[in-house]
This record gives structure tokens, sequence and C-alpha cells, in this order.
């Protein structure tokens, strides 16, 4: 038996009974809702897609309602700056740990973590408790019901029985910020389908030098993020170096920008190694707030299903996106705006953990080339300067 294996058979049951421990309550209207606490412990980028949620909480709620956020510590910067969340606490989730590589390796420190967590948000007295982070269920079951809250809420999935008193069935069908809108209570008429994903950096948030080292920059640009938190969603370097080379031959007055954070420099100058065309190697100096006001400046952005993208959807900017099929990759697509992505189709798609062959990584050079150039052929500030 793996240790993961283990640990679900060992403490998947506790936390189960913990969950069981509150009977099911029916939450409130959103009138009689004055403190909300909504969890979604996934990465940034999955906390940017939940913004439409906290703007429709916030139409919907009583004025002088105050929301409370719980994000992982890293991703808390998605969030500074957004006038529809009045409070940010983080907890420090086990398995939302970017270091970590997705190894789901529980620490002492998370056990603290959720100690305090607890201690907290108990004293709180929250009038409703939601989760919007579809994974990890019985995890987010039991922190809810540690919160003590009057009602819970949240994504209902069938052989999840931790989850029997937050009754919202999960649309598999829809975009996860659709789906997370569904948790806010009925009293916004908004379609969620037209609302945008949200991200307000603070004013202070930007270095002055690197703003206008940013609006010095000529455009157009054309921003290259091809990494991710997890590895098992990345491109090959050999396959993103024809790609660039390719970009930079067909519009050869675009500025190419290679983003990443820290951890991927050494990528960076290996992909950089087999790249002839000159690019604009920022990978590990840019900051979330940086990195957003660099593709907000952008014509275009190509990268894999990451954080980039979700980014990318709350300034506005086109995005082409190659993602992996180990999670069902129409619920990340471009939010609400000009998106186009690549796909393969394989017979283990949905597999969640991914395998070493990486089969629906594997996509054909040429092909994804050509899509990307028609896609940006359509961009008409690239198209007038090609």
């Amino acid at each position: 038996m793996t240790g993961r294996a283990a640990l679900k058979r060992t403490l998947y049951p506790l936390l189960v009974s913990l969950a069981r421990l509150r009977r099911r309550r029916v939450p409130p209207p959103a009138s009689d809702c004055h403190r909300v606490l909504v969890m979604q412990l996934g990465l940034t980028g999955d906390v940017l897609l939940a913004t439409p949620l906290f703007a429709q909480l916030k139409a919907a709620l009583p004025p002088g309602a105050r929301i409370t956020a719980v994000v992982p510590p890293h991703a808390r910067a998605a969030l500074e700056g957004n006038t529809d969340v009045d409070e940010i606490a983080t907890y420090d989730a086990f398995w939302a740990d970017p270091s970590d590589n997705h190894r789901h390796a529980p620490r002492w420190r998370h056990v603290v973590a959720t100690w305090r967590f607890a201690r907290r948000h108990r004293a709180a007295r929250y009038d409703l408790a939601i989760n919007c982070w579809p994974m990890d269920q019985p995890f987010s079951a039991a922190l809810l019901a540690m919160t003590g809250a009057r009602a819970t809420k949240g994504f209902d999935f069938p052989f999840s029985r931790a989850f029997y008193d937050i009754a919202v069935p999960f649309d598999s069908s829809a975009h996860l910020a659709d789906a997370m809108c569904a948790l806010a209570p009925p009293a916004s008429h908004a379609d969620a389908r037209t609302r945008r994903l949200r991200y307000t950096p603070p004013r202070d948030a930007l270095d002055p030098a690197f703003v206008s080292r940013l609006e010095a920059t000529p455009t157009p640009i054309i921003v290259i993020a091809p990494f991710s938190s997890e590895r098992r969603k990345e491109w090959s370097l050999d396959a993103w170096a024809r790609t660039i080379d390719a970009l930079a031959e067909r519009y050869p007055s675009a500025h190419l920008v290679l983003t990443g954070v820290r951890d991927t420099r050494a990528r960076a100058t290996e992909l950089l190694a087999l790249v002839r065309a000159p690019v604009v190697n920022t990978v590990g100096e840019t900051s979330l707030a940086a990195f957003a006001a660099l593709v907000a400046r952008a014509a275009l952005l190509v990268t894999t299903d990451s954080g980039a993208t979700h980014v990318a959807s709350a300034m506005g900017t086109p995005t082409y996106v190659l993602f992996s099929q180990i999670y069902a990759y129409h619920q990340l697509t471009p939010y609400a705006v000009p998106g186009a992505h690549s796909v393969i189709d394989v017979p283990c798609a949905g597999c969640i953990y991914g395998c070493a062959a990486m089969t629906c990584m594997q996509h054909d050079p040429r092909d994804v080339v050509q899509r990307v150039i028609d896609f940006a052929n359509r961009i008409p500030a690239l198209n007038s300067e090609a």
C-alpha cells in the first residue's frame, strides 16, 4: 500500500466522522447572512477563478455584510486589492503547496495550521461557510465543520459522504468559475458566464522601475509562459523552442517575453539555449502584480494549464493554452476572454494524477504552431504588425 493510500484509508474515515457531527442545515437567505466565509484552497489560478463568486456574493448580501476569504499563503496576493473581499485569511493546505509539486505530503506545520484555523474561525460565528475547492473533499468538509457556521455550502460528490451536509451538486459540464458562482445565494440576477475574473493589485505592489521599463517596451508583446506548478502539465522544451521561433518568424516586430517563477530558472536557461530568436527573459523576476501588468500590455499569451491562463483572463488578454488531460480541461479554459487551446484526446483522460508517459502532453509542434498562428492572426494588435 502506498503512503497516499494508507493516509486515505486511515484519515478519511476520521474526517468523514467529524463532518457528520454537524447535522444538515439549510443555508439562510442572503438577507440574513452578515458574516460569510469562503474557502478556496487551490493554487493562485484557482483563487482567481473564485473571484466571480466573491463579486456575486457582494451583490447578494445585505449592506455591511463581511466576506472573509481563506486561501493558501502563496495565493494571498491574488485577492489583495479585491474590493469584494473584506478580510483575507490563510490556511496552509498541504495539497496546495507549490513547492511540494503536488506530492501531497502533510507535515506537522499543517497540523498546527489546522488547529489555528479552527480556533480563529470558530470564534467568528459565521452565518454561512462556503467551500469552493472541488478537490480533497473530506479535508474541506472537515474544515467547514470546524468553523461552527450556522450553515455550510459546497460541492457535493457522490463518492464522498463527508459532503452530505454541503449539498450543491458539482456541475462537471460547467466551467469551474461558473460552478463556483452557483454556490452564492440566489439573490443576484447576473449571468455568471458574462462575468470576468478580477485581479486588482494594490497601488504599492508594482516597482516604479519595473513600470517604467514595461512602458518603454515597444508593442506588440507576446508573452510565453511554458512552466507550471505541476511538471506533468508541461510541454517539452524542444517543442516550446520550435513554437517560439515560429512566432518570431511570423511576427518579426513583436517582442517575445519569457516568464516563470524563480524555481524554473534552470529550465528557462535550457529552453533559451534551444531558441534562435531574441527573447527577453524575465523568469524569476516578476511578482504576481508585475506579471499581471506585463500580460495586460501583451497582445497574446501562450502558456500551459497554469495560473498564467487565469491572470490573462483577469486582464482580458487573448490566450492560447496547451492542456493535458489529467483534468477536465473544459472547466479551466480561458474564462470570458478570447482564448483557444490544444488538447490530445486520450482514452486515459481524467486520470487526475498523471503518468510517466504523459501521452496527453505530447502535442505535435507543427500542429500547435499552425493553431497558435491561426489564433494570433485574429488579434488586431498582431495582425496589423505582421
